[in-house]
């Protein structure tokens, strides 16, 4: 199946995360799509588009304290820096327009200050993931 690339943009503004994870001092960027596996073919098509990450299965959650109950999902994910620079082209050429535009600017900063740096300033890094985590939640 062949994107359109503008489909892709629209469908990653409304469904994409531009996130990241702490490891310590260290901040691990990534982006990532969780779908339902009735749509695992669009997945695959955005994977096979960008053509880095992968797509991994998400077990089905029982019912929790919040009474909501999982169904097992294909979740997509970059977090390789080689491979993320794939991704900000993609979204610097195609740029959103939606809400994720401004976690996208703060991500993308994030990515380009892990990128520039081998040891990037930590405070800086950690003010941006304050700032994107507000953005985000």
């Amino acid at each position: 199946m062949a994107l359109d690339p503008w489909f892709v943009t629209g469908f990653c503004d409304g469904e994409a995360s531009f996130t990241y994870s702490r490891t310590g001092r260290g901040v691990n960027l990534y982006f990532s799509l969780k779908l339902r596996e009735e749509d695992r073919e669009v997945l695959e098509g955005i994977r096979n588009f960008f053509g880095v990450g992968k797509i991994y299965p998400v077990k089905a959650l029982l019912p929790g304290s919040r009474g909501d109950k999982t169904c097992p999902s294909p979740y997509y994910r970059v977090c390789k820096v080689l491979e993320l620079e794939r991704i900000v082209g993609h979204f610097d050429s195609y740029p959103l327009v939606g809400r994720k535009a401004a976690s996208y600017r703060v991500w993308k900063e994030m990515f380009l200050l892990k990128r520039e740096f081998r040891r990037p300033d930590f405070e800086r890094l950690q003010g941006l993931a304050v700032q994107l985590s507000d953005l985000n939640s």
